[in-house]
């Protein structure tokens, strides 16, 4: 298993650390493509330690409603919406390199 210490670390960063000391990353995905497989399996299947997946967002809805189904997750096809949820820490920007400002 990865932990999510050890993933932040390689870029540099120290994760915070609550009171327990642990830590807990709420995932949201934008973009549900090809990309998007492998980032669903590694925060949704319990393969990095500290992260949780807890929405996918994609303007196909049925990509979206396909992950979310195999993770137990929503799934949202307006970017806003899964956004204006407050238990969400982090969000993976996986729409195609040249889409990722039109996103906002």
């Amino acid at each position: 298993m990865v932990s999510l210490a050890g993933a932040l670390k390689t870029f540099r960063h120290e994760p915070i650390k609550g009171k327990d000391r642990s830590l807990m990353v709420r995932f949201g995905l934008l973009g549900c493509g090809h990309i998007a497989k492998r980032h669903s399996e590694l925060l949704g299947g319990g393969i990095v330690e500290g992260a949780r997946l807890v929405a996918v967002c994609d303007s196909d809805r049925a990509r979206a409603d396909a992950i979310a189904a195999k993770f137990k997750v929503s799934a949202y096809a307006d970017h806003n919406e899964m956004l204006a949820r407050d238990d969400i820490d982090a969000v993976a920007v996986l729409t195609p390199s040249g889409r990722h400002g039109g996103v906002w």
